[in-house]
């Protein structure tokens, strides 16, 4: 079974929905539609889950998909992302060597 645009689009539409299932978990978008497993799940920043449909009762992780719902809080955008780019800046501060008094400045 080959994921189409419009199976993605479709998944595209409940990650939200399933990124708080358990691995291993089975579900389907639409009844009687194509079942995929529940690989893995990320419920932070950002919210994305990893699914592999189900062919002949088995899961093909050959045709894994990661789909990620995006990283805005639907109630204060604002708020999560000013946030999440007060926490990167300070990531990439704390990975830049300070500069020491030895340090030839380039």
């Amino acid at each position: 079974m080959a994921l189409t645009h419009q199976d993605i689009q479709k998944l595209h539409t409940v990650v939200r929905e399933w990124k708080d299932l358990e691995p291993g978990s089975i579900r389907s978008v639409e009844n009687g539609g194509p079942k995929y497993e529940i690989i893995n799940s990320e419920n932070s920043a950002t919210e994305d889950i990893a699914v592999a449909p189900i062919v002949n009762n088995k899961t093909d992780y050959s045709k894994t998909i990661v789909l990620t719902a995006g990283t805005q809080d639907k109630i204060n955008p604002l708020e999560n992302s000013l946030g999440q780019m007060g926490n990167t800046v300070k990531s990439v501060l704390g990975a830049v060597p300070k500069p020491s008094l030895t340090s030839p400045i380039l």
